[in-house]
């Protein structure tokens, strides 16, 4: 089995492979990283442009392959939020023919983050840095490629894999089920 990866980022690589070799189905699969465009903004702002992100990578991914994986981390709008925004991230995985999907867990993004995302257009990441909530000696590491958000917020107790190899995970329940999840 052949398996394109949606990304060359090492954090959603690891990710998503760790979820999948958990699986004795999965664990001969041959892995490739395959750069493609996701079609929405370099910073998503709404659940659904999320969702089309990762759609998007699992789709343009899908070649030469048994199955494609796109991951997209975006933001949405939340009453429930001190800054108004949730983080979210969504794995997809695509077959040719069905495509399923998964959410990472949602957590809340700083007030200051908010708005610099907001005011200056900036990625998430560069708003962390912006923010001066990353250590001069990691300044020029693109977060996304790290830790992430979630290990600068949570102490490094949560780290940035964990998020989508747990969308993943959610994902590929319909596939490891079919019999329970037929259309």
């Amino acid at each position: 089995m052949i398996i394109n990866i949606a990304s060359k980022n090492p954090v959603k690589i690891d990710g998503i492979k760790w979820s999948f070799t958990l699986y004795e189905e999965f664990r001969k699969a041959k892995f490739n990283s395959v750069e493609v465009s996701s079609g929405v903004t370099h910073q998503p702002k709404t659940i659904d442009e999320t969702v089309t992100g990762a759609t998007n990578r699992a789709r343009n991914a899908f070649n030469g392959c048994d199955m494609s994986v796109g991951y997209e981390g975006g933001i949405y709008p939340s009453e429930y939020a001190i800054s108004g925004y949730f983080s979210v991230g969504v794995c997809s995985i695509y077959d040719g023919k069905e495509i399923n999907y998964g959410f990472a867990p949602s957590f809340e993004y700083p007030i200051d983050i908010i708005k610099l995302v907001f005011d200056e257009n900036l990625e998430i990441s560069d708003a962390f840095k912006k923010a001066g909530y990353v250590d001069k000696n990691f300044i020029d590491m693109k977060l996304g490629e790290g830790r992430g958000g979630i290990g600068i917020l949570s102490r490094d107790r949560i780290i940035r894999e964990t998020l989508i190899s747990n969308a993943c995970h959610m994902a590929l329940l319909p596939i490891l089920n079919r019999d329970k999840y037929k259309r």
